[in-house]
């Protein structure tokens, strides 16, 4: 049965457009180990802190590129 942490790491991938690709690519691992992972086939120790921990960053590297992007000089 799923976590239901996974359902909201699921959605910020979404809401934020963030691939399992990229995701797993940020936490190296495989893409079918981060599927397994959100399936709740797999459950590792620490798993969901890694998760969050990956999404925030993605998130806050876009911004960061976001704002240098757009920044007036």
């Amino acid at each position: 049965m799923r976590e239901a942490w996974t359902g909201e790491i699921v959605a910020q991938m979404h809401v934020n457009e963030i691939t399992q690709g990229e995701l797993a690519k940020k936490m190296c691992v495989t893409r079918t180990y981060l599927n397994r992972l959100l399936t709740g086939a797999q459950v590792t120790r620490g798993t969901e802190e890694r998760c969050r921990e990956a999404v925030n960053q993605i998130v806050a590297e876009r911004r960061a590129k976001a704002t240098k992007t757009f920044s007036f000089r």
